[in-house]
């Protein structure tokens, strides 16, 4: 009984610590929030949650959810998505919430309207917009055009590339949907893969027909070397008439030959060169892979030289457990001072497109 009673004593004093550290947690909250120049109009718990409903500096009301601490790099993350958000011409919210844990921050935009050209895409969003913030703000979410889902996500660099976008889905949105989809993009790369391992079993191929061609000029060698033994024996005059022969296969013989060298080299060549553009194709496209992946958060391209790509895949062949971190570390230090040096995003998209590796 007295055990019972110590055990139930130690369960109420545990409930009351925990309950006294999440107030205190609210109050941090609530305290940072208000310290960041927001309103504070209501307190409230959602699933469980800590929430509040605040009022900014221009009276527009929004929400936001924190689980855990509300640290620097989430107020940093909610300027930055409140910039972004209230930057959209046309768009009139009905409701925005921020949500907030340990190592993410969302914002859900649920729009009254947003105007576009004269024409209210409200009907195409029924899960409204979704942005996050990873040292930039991103968008992903989803429109429903024609019966089709079309996602839209990318990194948000200007108001204009982020409607053009959304424009584009709309107007035709099974092309969006595959110029968009990577899938779609690696289907075009394993098909000039393909024709490229087609061009090889042409050579192997041709090889085959080479070698056909080298036995029939051995065969036409030998029946020329019985022949000249048999008309020898049958004396000069038979010598005389082999003479004629050998000089007429001889002649056949290196026309034989001069031919079909002169089509065998024309083969050859047509062969080299479309294999060359091939490559060059195939190597072109996925450079263009890798310098799109590099966009930065204007906009611009970051180039990258053929030359650092093959460093990264020689050090990657050579080293299979080689870093994307190590090999970027070792090909810049490399380059020369006014070199545009690998970005993050270089180097994620060298790994993906020749390694299938993903980080």
């Amino acid at each position: 009984m007295q055990r019972k009673v110590v055990y139930g004593i130690a369960v109420a004093l545990l409930a009351i610590g925990i309950t006294s550290v999440s107030a205190q947690n609210r109050n941090t909250v609530a305290n940072a929030l208000e310290n960041q120049g927001y309103q504070i109009i209501e307190e409230y718990t959602d699933g469980g949650v800590p929430s509040w409903r605040l009022r900014d500096r221009q009276g527009r009301r929004f929400s936001v959810s924190v689980m855990g601490r509300f640290t620097s790099a989430h107020a940093t993350a909610l300027e930055a998505m409140r910039e972004v958000i209230y930057e959209i011409d046309g768009l009139e919210i009905e409701r925005l919430r921020y949500v907030f844990e340990p190592d993410r921050a969302d914002a859900v935009v649920i729009p009254a309207a947003f105007t576009v050209d004269g024409e209210n895409y409200v009907q195409y969003l029924p899960s409204g917009m979704q942005f996050e913030f990873d040292d930039a703000v991103r968008f992903d979410f989803r429109l429903l055009v024609d019966n089709l889902a079309v996602r839209i996500n990318g990194q948000f660099v200007s108001h204009q590339q982020f409607i053009d976008r959304i424009q584009r889905a709309v107007e035709n949105p099974a092309n969006y949907i595959q110029s968009q989809d990577p899938q779609f993009l690696a289907q075009q790369i394993v098909g000039l893969r393909d024709r490229i391992e087609e061009r090889v079993a042409v050579d192997i191929e041709q090889d085959a027909r080479d070698e056909e061609i080298l036995s029939r000029v051995e065969r036409l060698d030998q029946e020329s070397a019985a022949r000249i033994s048999q008309l020898t024996e049958s004396g000069a005059e038979a010598v005389a008439r082999v003479e004629d022969q050998i000089a007429d296969l001889a002649e056949q013989q290196a026309a034989l030959l001069a031919e079909m060298a002169a089509q065998f080299e024309r083969e050859l060549e047509a062969v080299r060169q479309e294999k060359t553009a091939l490559e060059n194709e195939f190597q072109a496209l996925r450079r263009g892979s890798i310098v799109l992946a590099s966009r930065t958060l204007f906009g611009s391209l970051r180039d990258v030289s053929p030359e650092a790509i093959l460093e990264v895949v020689q050090l990657r062949a050579a080293d299979p457990e080689i870093t994307q971190d190590e090999a970027q570390a070792q090909v810049n230090g490399a380059l020369p001072e006014d070199a545009e040096p690998l970005h993050n995003k270089h180097i994620q998209a060298i790994f993906a497109l020749y390694f299938n590796q993903y980080e």
